[in-house]
């Protein structure tokens, strides 16, 4: 259970292992979640540069989506973004970016439970009842998939689908992710809840990928909908590979040259830090 949750919050951002980018190059005068100045944030400004390679412009994307401000709050959100932020060198990996906040924030604990927590049943009890009384529905998905994996299946997966109905996308993507194909209204779905919670567009541009009832795939709107995901500097590895495939194969995705130029630097990023 671990695994294939931190498989699907690294699949946000490289496609594989949450350790992908644990070991990327970090740069002088790093500024971590609490020394970062949020003030009146703009949220789409900071994307914008973000998309573009800037690591502290993630690093605040990363502060804005644990405290919610100006995006609906997100445990996925605040992962994929340290992530970025350390392939971008601001960073030595997400665990500084975490390690950094408060000892009692909930990101911080959830995330550690998620990834840290695997082989110490009492380290995991531990923080669950530190989370227990939380509302937020990412952290309640994360008590639910803890618990699980301390052998309460049956709790645990009514936690899960409790914060699937708040709108965890962590929960959400837990639900989706497995199905061999969704049906229209899976898709209906996610798109309604995709524009709160933008790391779930790359969930729908696999969707489209992957042949339908009738064995149909729309290419055209894998692309569309992996593009909104780039708009919001949430784009995985994966789609960033299959956008420029499909450009390099001269199929009509209507990519801008900038497009593909951030797109190659991201793929060529990722590369680097793997090596």
């Amino acid at each position: 259970m671990k695994k294939r949750i931190m498989a699907i919050m690294a699949v946000m951002f490289v496609g594989c292992s949450i350790y992908y980018v644990s070991n990327a190059m970090a740069t002088a005068g790093i500024k971590l979640a609490e020394e970062t100045s949020l003030g009146e944030t703009d949220v789409k400004a900071l994307a914008e540069k973000a998309r573009c390679g800037d690591g502290q412009a993630c690093l605040r994307l990363a502060d804005c989506y644990r405290k919610g401000i100006g995006v609906k709050k997100s445990l996925m959100g605040t992962v994929v973004m340290s992530l970025r932020a350390s392939l971008y060198g601001a960073t030595k990996s997400g665990d500084e970016y975490f390690a950094s906040l408060p000892e009692d924030d909930e990101y911080r604990i959830c995330y550690n439970l998620l990834e840290k927590y695997g082989t110490s049943q009492e380290d995991c009890s531990s923080a669950i009842k530190r989370l227990e009384a939380s509302e937020d529905p990412d952290v309640i998905a994360t008590c639910g998939v803890s618990l699980a994996r301390l052998g309460d299946a049956e709790k645990g997966m009514a936690l899960v689908e409790k914060a699937e109905k708040r709108g965890s996308t962590l929960a959400i993507m837990l639900k989706y992710a497995d199905k061999d194909s969704l049906t229209d209204s899976d898709k209906s779905l996610l798109e309604e809840k995709a524009e709160a919670l933008p790391s779930l567009y790359n969930l729908l541009g696999q969707a489209y990928l992957t042949a339908d009832k009738d064995g149909k795939t729309d290419y055209k709107k894998a692309a569309s909908y992996y593009m909104k995901a780039e708009e919001q500097g949430m784009l995985d590895m994966i789609g960033a590979r299959w956008l420029l495939n499909c450009h390099e194969k001269g199929m009509d995705i209507q990519l801008t040259e900038e497009d593909v130029k951030r797109l190659k630097a991201f793929v060529s990023k990722s590369k680097a830090s793997d090596d």
